[in-house]
């Protein structure tokens, strides 16, 4: 992106501007996809997490009834 090709004529470089925009582009479609393989995994944690809770209340309840659990 910050290296202008001196390679070409003047009238066909790429302006600074749009490198810019392209650069930003490539970086958006390289979060997109990032996003997508690790989002997943994030859900089966949550999930994971979520199923430890309902254990631990369901632990508590039942040794300690008169104890009142809250999230």
């Amino acid at each position: 992106m910050w290296l202008e090709n001196i390679t070409e004529p003047i009238d066909l470089r790429i302006h600074f501007s749009l490198r810019v925009i392209r650069w930003l582009t490539s970086l958006c479609i390289l979060f997109l996809f990032v996003y997508a393989m690790i989002a997943p995994q994030g859900r089966y944690y949550a999930d994971e997490c979520e199923k430890r809770l309902e254990c631990y209340n369901a632990c508590n309840k039942a040794f300690f009834p008169q104890l009142s659990c809250e999230r």
